[in-house]
């Protein structure tokens, strides 16, 4: 499959902006509404939590997935179905680095003290927890061979002294191997050298992946 990362910073909205978007949440009749991403700029602190507050109204389940500060300015505010923070974002709401337990511990609190009604943490490799009134749900990764082999690149493009083409590892690391000496001019046009300083003497390259 393809992976696709959006990451530049969005527009600046007005305070016009917001209360478009909170008309939207409003006419909504879905049973639940996920919130995600960072804020745009200019977008106030609780905006999350005034879009969760709309939408309670009418019984709308909130899903909310957003950085660790914003989740902040948002928790015990509005009414929030389910929070999905990484571990690094959960450790923001805490104020301190958490192990296995500490996770569990906080996410647990989170619930006992109705921010949300469940929060799922995201741990990488190390899979996720869920926590609920239920208590907390450990779920391990499934192991997955890796397969970072390039295919269908439709080109080849160098990084200083990496390689992206088809069939290579992803930023493979390329140099040149010695095939002998150039012997003559002649042999030196059109061939791969080193440098265009390049005479008679000097080493007949071929490019390789390492």
């Amino acid at each position: 499959g393809l992976e696709y990362r959006f990451v530049p910073e969005g527009p600046e909205i007005a305070a016009g902006d917001v209360r478009a978007v909170l008309q939207v949440v409003d006419e909504f009749q879905g049973n639940y509404l996920v919130a995600s991403g960072s804020l745009p700029r200019n977008a106030p602190a609780d905006v999350y939590a005034e879009i969760a507050r709309c939408a309670g109204k009418k019984g709308t389940k909130v899903i909310l997935d957003c950085p660790g500060k914003t989740l902040c300015d948002t928790l015990g505010k509005a009414p929030v179905f389910l929070i999905k923070p990484s571990l690094e974002e959960l450790e923001v709401l805490a104020g301190c680095r958490l192990d296995e337990g500490g996770v569990a511990k906080t996410a647990s609190a989170l619930v006992r003290d109705g921010a949300s009604q469940f929060v799922a943490v995201t741990l990488g490799r190390e899979g996720a927890l869920l926590a609920g009134d239920f208590g907390t749900l450990r779920v391990p990764t499934k192991h997955v061979v890796a397969k970072s082999t390039v295919g269908d690149l439709k080109g080849t493009e160098f990084r200083g002294d990496q390689v992206i083409r088809n069939g290579s590892q992803y930023n493979e690391w390329f140099g040149y191997l010695s095939d002998g000496l150039f012997q003559t001019p002649d042999e030196i046009t059109g061939a791969p050298v080193l440098n265009v300083t390049t005479k008679p003497g000097d080493e007949l390259a071929g490019l390789a992946g390492a």
